[in-house]
């Protein structure tokens, strides 16, 4: 079993470049396409924020253990993902870029703040090991699609599909490392950070 970091990335490289690819074009299309894309980012964005004032009242260690359930959820749908030629891994990664430059575009429009300073303050502490995370969880939802279509082609299926299930539990293994430390950052320091910046708290 493999849990060389590199190693499985490496294996997973052109799956990798598709998935930033995809979450790059949401969060683009997110911020500046936000009239266009109400109709489908602003229910999740509602839904998010619902959620946050709902987790409001607990304690920083029980929204951090909520945020880590629902992310490590996602993650594993993203992974099997797969079996549904890519669609799932592909929508949820494109949605999530995009509700990432929805939210930015909403916030930096409420406040009237810095959209760079609201970027590294409200999205980089807790973001820079979530969405890691989802990409990892992505990509191999991706390699997923393709060994379907190599093992439905005759092509030594067996060995593709054992190295898939150990890599699986390799990657799971740091995914949700990540996510357990993108959940404490997000519960922990992310808010502390942003009402800092914005003197005020997020809308």
């Amino acid at each position: 079993m493999v849990f060389n970091l590199a190693t499985l990335v490496r294996r997973m490289k052109i799956e990798n470049i598709v998935a930033i690819v995809i979450f790059l074009a949401g969060a683009i299309g997110g911020a500046l396409f936000a009239p266009e894309l109400a109709s489908i980012v602003k229910p999740m964005y509602q839904s998010l924020h619902q959620k946050a004032m709902t987790l409001s009242s607990d304690t920083p260690w029980q929204l951090m253990w909520a945020l880590f359930a629902n992310n490590f959820r996602a993650s594993i749908l993203m992974m099997v993902g797969g079996l549904l030629l890519g669609i799932v891994p592909a929508l949820y990664v494109f949605a999530n870029g995009a509700l990432v430059g929805f939210v930015l575009l909403v916030v930096t429009a409420t406040t009237h703040a810095n959209p760079v300073l609201v970027f590294l303050a409200g999205i980089v502490p807790h973001g820079i090991f979530e969405i890691p995370a989802y990409l990892l969880a992505t990509a191999f939802g991706f390699r997923v699609t393709k060994v379907l279509f190599q093992a439905l082609a005759g092509r030594g299926y067996k060995a593709m599909w054992k190295q898939l299930v150990l890599d699986a539990v390799s990657l799971l293994a740091w995914i949700l490392v990540l996510l357990l430390v993108a959940a404490y950052m997000e519960s922990h320091v992310t808010p502390l950070v942003l009402r800092l910046v914005l003197h005020k708290n997020v809308p």
